[in-house]
């Protein structure tokens, strides 16, 4: 059994070598981290036992780049330092060595730890199995291979950092789904790439698109992607409710547009960011070029996927939070708060194109006698349902809000008093027809309709909300179950 040790103290050294040479162990000796590398790849040695204080290249730093290699990473690695903090152990353990030991000791304790390494790896069945296959390399290749290993490091620390870049967006979500497909981008050369968010109402779809494709070849890619989840869902998604989005990662005078356009995809590559048990997302990338995504690649990819999945979970938690403060608990309209965000960033939009729209305020006609008679559980269910039409008669640029009780108002964008009386009769008339049947009784449930018309009768936000509530009580004053508009 061949055992590597590195330690710059020669005393410290032959103390080891003798204990181990006693023991009937093997023993190559290196001064330095460097020669801990070289000496790995040159000597293939069974078991590595390093210091960590080291002149030239720390034990951490060598434990790092072995560990990092698939030549070397099955080495096991014994750290020895005189350092005893539990950072200091917790820091070895973490750049994947496989036991700690703390100066000074026995050197029967080194020679127990050691079996206790063999055993546990197994090392004597794999050392016959393995010895024919060994791998030697002359010093060039081995400078080559360091060099290598440390650009491979570097550029992982130049992901991490890129990493902490993308967790301090987390007040912008879209942009922090861009920003996890770049990133993706940095590590794999793909055509095509897409993250999809299942827990986002019906799902969410964001494609990334490097080249000029056809309609065809997206449409496939985004079947594969959906059948991914679906595969391993309970829920699974339709992809003509999916709401999809998509951006180009090149300009267009960058994509080749013959390159892409005549060709399939032929190399996909799929995997998921878990929190807990729970799927947040399903990432996949294409290609059109035949294994374009090598193993080392790929590893880069599960190096970054924790990561990537604690940012993009405390991203989706903070979204969620953040819609709750906006979103009524009971029927899941806009909040009132929500609604008068709403109302000024439409009047500054209109300001912006000299447009106009419509504010509607409606209530529910005697919904307190029907509360009185039926209860409030049944109440509930009423405004749960009036509030699901609102959303069914309502457009994607709208906002349909509870200003309160049983009060709602929808802000209809670029709508004029024709548009309104239109979309206000739609909604009066669908709930008239409605069955309101809670408890099994038919409860007829009709509604009151308030317009008013920005900036035809009004440019100010309080009067317009003024207005529109008074038309709503002339509304109910003339019998209810109509719409009326503001009038003088």
């Amino acid at each position: 059994m061949k055992i590597l040790v590195a330690e710059d103290s020669p005393t410290v050294l032959a103390i080891i070598q003798f204990a181990l040479n006693s023991a009937g162990f093997s023993v190559i000796t290196a001064n330095d981290g460097i020669g801990v590398v070289e000496k790995a790849y040159k000597e293939a040695p069974d078991i590595i036992i390093s210091d960590i204080m080291m002149p030239r290249m720390n034990g951490y730093q060598a434990c790092r780049l072995l560990k990092g290699d698939s030549l070397t990473s099955s080495i096991p690695i014994i750290m020895i330092t005189t350092k005893t903090a539990e950072s200091d152990r917790f820091w070895g353990l973490k750049t994947g060595a496989d036991d700690y030991l703390v100066k000074p000791f026995e050197p029967a304790e080194l020679v127990e730890r050691i079996e206790g390494i063999i055993d546990r790896f197994n090392l004597r069945e794999k050392r016959e199995e393995e010895k024919a296959g060994t791998v030697h390399f002359d010093s060039n290749q081995i400078i080559s291979q360091v060099n290598d290993l440390l650009d491979r490091e570097l550029f992982r620390s130049t992901l991490v950092n890129e990493v902490s870049k993308i967790a301090a967006q987390i007040r912008n979500f879209p942009q922090i789904i861009k920003s996890i497909l770049d990133l993706v981008r940095l590590v794999v050369k793909y055509l095509i790439a897409g993250i999809l968010l299942p827990d986002l109402e019906e799902g969410s779809l964001t494609l990334s698109i490097e080249g000029n494709l056809k309609k065809e070849v997206i449409l496939e890619f985004k079947e594969r992607i959906i059948k991914s989840y679906n595969d391993q869902s309970e829920f699974p998604l339709n992809l003509d409710s999916l709401k999809t989005e998509s951006y180009q990662q090149l300009s267009e005078e960058e994509i080749i547009v013959d390159t892409y356009q005549r060709r399939s995809l032929k190399s996909f590559h799929t995997f998921s960011l878990e929190a807990g048990e729970r799927t947040r997302a399903i990432i996949s990338l294409a290609s059109v070029e035949e294994n374009a995504f090598p193993p080392e690649d790929l590893e880069l990819l599960s190096f970054l996927r924790n990561q990537m999945a604690i940012i993009l979970d405390n991203a989706l938690l903070h979204k969620e939070a953040a819609e709750r403060a906006i979103t009524d608990g009971l029927t899941g309209l806009s909040t009132h708060r929500r609604f008068q965000e709403a109302l000024d960033e439409e009047i500054n939009r209109t300001k912006r194109h000299s447009s106009y729209f419509s504010l509607v305020m409606l209530d529910i006609d005697d919904f307190k006698n029907l509360n009185d008679a039926y209860g409030h559980l049944v109440g509930d269910k009423v405004l749960i349902r009036i509030a699901q039409i609102m959303k069914e008669y309502s457009r994607g640029t709208d906002v349909v809000a509870r200003y309160g009780g049983e009060e709602f108002v929808v802000i209809l964008s670029e709508t004029d008093k024709e548009g309104a009386l239109i979309a206000a009769e739609r909604l009066r008339e669908a709930i008239e027809k409605e069955a309101f049947m809670p408890e099994g009784i038919v409860l007829p449930v009709t509604i009151s309709l308030g317009v008013s018309i920005y900036p035809q009768d009004t440019d100010s936000k309080i009067e317009l909300i003024r207005m529109a509530d008074k038309a709503l009580y002339r509304a109910k004053a003339e019998g209810k179950n109509k719409v009326c508009f503001y009038q003088e």
